[in-house]
């Protein structure tokens, strides 16, 4: 796990003795300690990312496959519908559909 600039800093001086924030009189040192702990909360952020990509990715991918069949299924609610549009249409056309609609009528005009 990384450290933090504070828990660095915190270490630093307890190892030396000296008390506020450079407890190092080299120039270099400090640099080079300030660059540690930008890149390690650099990498404490790019790891916490990561986990949340892990636990997140799995549940997006869950949802997105249940999307797809709901999807899957208007596509062919739709392809239904569309085709009984055609049926319809073409229904005052079938000889035997005129010939009971024919019927239907007598029958009511009889009643």
């Amino acid at each position: 796990m990384t450290a933090s600039w504070t828990e660095l800093m915190t270490s630093a001086e307890e190892g030396t003795g000296q008390t506020g924030l450079c407890p190092y009189s080299d120039l270099g040192t400090n640099v080079s300690l300030t660059h540690r702990a930008l890149l390690n909360d650099a990498s404490l952020g790019l790891y916490r990312v990561y986990e949340n990509v892990k636990v997140q990715a799995p549940e997006m991918l869950a949802a997105k496959a249940s999307m797809d069949k709901e999807q899957l299924k208007m596509e062919r609610a739709i392809a239904t519908a569309e085709d009984l549009q055609k049926i319809l249409a073409n229904l005052h056309r079938c000889k035997s559909f005129n010939q009971v609609n024919q019927w239907l009528k007598e029958a009511i005009q009889d009643a």
